[in-house]
């Protein structure tokens, strides 16, 4: 059944595609060492060879110690019903599982974009959205033709200020907005969407970005981050990927309902927030 799980859910969970890089824990460790940086100054450029005496400088790094958190779902099929699906060749205890995986998928993608507020506002965990280190609010509406490239752009140049290059970007979008951009087309006939991938991928040898759409974006906002394989401003840190646990009542195995529950432990992890930027107003 773990088997069968990997390839649905992968169809299922938008997070984990703008978060290609995975760094596994050891199995029984649920905590991770978080590390926030932010870049050294200007280097300088001198006619003659660094001497001992050279100006020196070193990152900012904030180091904490934070709990992975735990997705979860438990479901239970009744014993007749097992029996009358499995008589069929119906896997009764797959679709049961497919089932939970769908809601484990929606509450995952909940916490590596939006993040995880137990009281619906105060964020314990930020996801990409809410740990964006910069902000584009000029007003962009989406309607208007360009205006969705001038957006991107935007969000691009406040990262470049920032220092961040060698990578390509993903957008991510509510499906009000991506369906707007897909219709996005100027009096002449020329199509908006091709403009603002190219913008995204200006890096020519890097990892190319996509532009994806999730409910767990805001109508009206967006989300420029960045293509990071190797890691270096956005990683998952993975304590346990999904996991069925399945058993029955000891007491009576071959009449006992079967108990299910689905798990995997993990948090998004933010290096160097000012590579991703939201979109707050574009609508």
């Amino acid at each position: 059944m773990d088997r069968e799980l990997v390839d649905p859910l992968r169809q299922m969970i938008v997070g984990r595609q703008l978060i290609p890089k995975v760094t596994k824990l050891p199995v029984g460790k649920y905590n991770v060492d978080y590390l926030t940086l932010s870049e050294m100054g200007a280097a300088m450029i001198t006619k003659a060879k660094p001497d001992p005496a050279i100006e020196r400088d070193a990152i900012d790094a904030t180091l904490s110690n934070v709990p992975l958190f735990w997705i979860s779902k438990g479901y239970k099929i009744e014993r007749g019903t097992y029996d009358a699906y499995m008589s069929e060749g119906i896997a009764i205890d797959t679709a049961s599982m497919l089932s939970a995986a769908q809601v484990c998928a929606e509450a995952e993608d909940d916490l590596l974009i939006q993040g995880w507020a137990p009281d619906g506002t105060n964020y314990v965990s930020e996801g990409l959205y809410h740990g964006a280190g910069n902000s584009y609010d000029t007003d962009k509406d989406f309607e208007t033709y360009g205006d969705a490239t001038k957006a991107v752009a935007g969000a691009k140049k406040l990262i470049k200020d920032d220092k961040v290059y060698g990578v390509n970007f993903n957008l991510t979008l509510n499906p009000q907005e991506m369906e707007i951009l897909n219709a996005s087309e100027s009096t002449s006939g020329i199509m908006e969407k091709p403009h603002v991938e190219a913008i995204l991928n200006s890096v020519p040898n890097a990892p190319k970005g996509q532009i994806f759409e999730s409910v767990d974006i805001v109508a009206g906002t967006g989300l420029v981050s960045p293509v990071d394989t190797t890691g270096r401003f956005i990683d998952l840190i993975l304590g346990q990927d999904y996991m069925n646990d399945l058993g029955m009542d000891s007491r009576s195995p071959k009449n006992s309902p079967i108990y299910g529950a689905l798990s995997a432990c993990m948090r998004l992890r933010i290096k160097n927030s000012v590579a991703v930027c939201k979109l707050t107003n574009i609508a």
